[in-house]
């Protein structure tokens, strides 16, 4: 237990510490962290996360340092313990990560996401015996990913992808809704049991450049 206070930045200093921070699993849990104090049971009702999953994450966190246990209080006759982050934002040195460079830091920090993205897709349409991938236009015109002619895979699945060209206060104007798109979908359905939950893999980039022809 410790009584140290948040700090504002902490540069990691361990391999480990560099791990954890770059790996997206992580992140829900450690964002809400850097923002309040919280208990397993309670991070796990706001992320939508399996108990022993938030357990599991938040041991290897206060192994690394990262994060602290900063007080525990009695719950139904048993100790709770509570934790923050360690500080509220965190700055990973790349000598720190295998990476040769910042281009392979980023690869190697996405490539495990996409992977399991497209897996998933495979899956899905190997259900139904898909053997053809259509590319359409959605009702808004937006390009489109569609598994097999008869519709989509079972679940809500889509993939959208391109180019498109803003103004830099339309960019700004679509990174904003963005973020408040996503913190919207990230709270959990007051209205849904635990059963009905699935977890979706959602992946959004808006970075300046074109395409390569």
């Amino acid at each position: 237990m410790t009584d140290v206070a948040a700090q504002a930045e902490m540069t990691a200093t361990t391999p480990e510490q560099a791990r954890l921070l770059l790996d997206f699993r992580y992140s829900a849990l450690l964002r809400r962290l850097m923002t309040e104090e919280a208990g397993a049971a309670e991070l796990a009702r706001a992320l939508g996360l399996p108990l022993g999953r938030v357990h599991h994450q938040l041991g290897r966190l206060v192994e690394a340092e990262l994060a602290h246990i900063t007080g525990q209080s009695a719950r139904g006759g048993r100790p709770v313990k509570r934790y923050r982050a360690a500080a509220r934002s965190f700055a990973v040195p790349y000598h720190l990560t295998d990476a040769a460079t910042l281009t392979e830091l980023l690869e190697g920090m996405y490539t495990p996401f996409f992977r399991r993205s497209t897996q998933q897709l495979a899956t899905h349409a190997a259900l139904r015996d898909v053997s053809t991938v259509m590319l359409t236009l959605d009702h808004e015109g937006q390009l489109e990913i569609r598994l097999g002619p008869q519709g989509r895979a079972p679940g809500v699945t889509r993939a959208l992808w391109g180019e498109v060209r803003l103004s830099p206060a339309r960019a700004q104007e679509l990174h904003e809704r963005l973020g408040v798109l996503l913190e919207d979908f990230r709270r959990p359905d007051p209205a849904a049991s635990e059963s009905d939950i699935t977890s979706y893999l959602i992946g959004v980039m808006l970075v300046p450049g074109e395409l390569e022809t």
